[in-house]
Parts: structure tokens; C-alpha cells; sequence
């Protein structure tokens, strides 16, 4: 009897943690995608800062971000 309660608290306990590493999976998605849906925007304002943000959520060196004019301007005419 031992053995199947404390397989009932287990169960439990991972049905509880599957749970929210869905909502937490959702969650993520839900961000990435407006992430993505800001950086590819026909608004031209939009995409840049859109592009920006998508690229420091992936980890791109944020000295490599073309966060500012002056980087936009050293990559592009320079």
C-alpha cells in the first residue's frame, strides 16, 4: 500500500511539473513569435527595433547588435 501512494505522489508531482513546463513552453513561444512578427513588420520603425530585439534574445555579442546610428552607419559605409 506504501508502494502505491507514494507512486500516487510522484505521479502527482510530475503530471504538476509537466504542467507547467507547458505553460511555461507556451509562454516562450508566445514571446518568440511576437518577437519574430515585430522584426519582420512592413512598419520599417517596427522591424528595426524588432530586429534588434530579436537578435539579443538569441545571444548575438551586443557589440554586434545594430542597435545605434553610429553602428549602422560603420557597417554599412565602412
Amino acid at each position: 500500500m506504501r508502494y502505491l501512494d507514494e507512486q500516487r505522489t510522484l505521479d502527482e508531482h510530475l503530471a504538476a511539473e509537466y504542467q507547467a513546463t507547458l505553460e511555461k513552453l507556451d509562454q516562450s513561444m508566445s514571446d518568440y513569435l511576437g518577437l519574430l512578427e515585430r522584426a519582420f513588420s512592413p512598419d520599417v520603425q517596427v522591424a528595426l527595433i524588432g530586429s534588434v530585439e530579436l537578435a539579443a534574445e538569441l545571444g548575438m555579442a551586443s557589440d554586434e547588435i545594430l542597435d545605434s546610428d553610429e553602428k549602422v552607419d560603420a557597417y554599412f559605409l565602412d
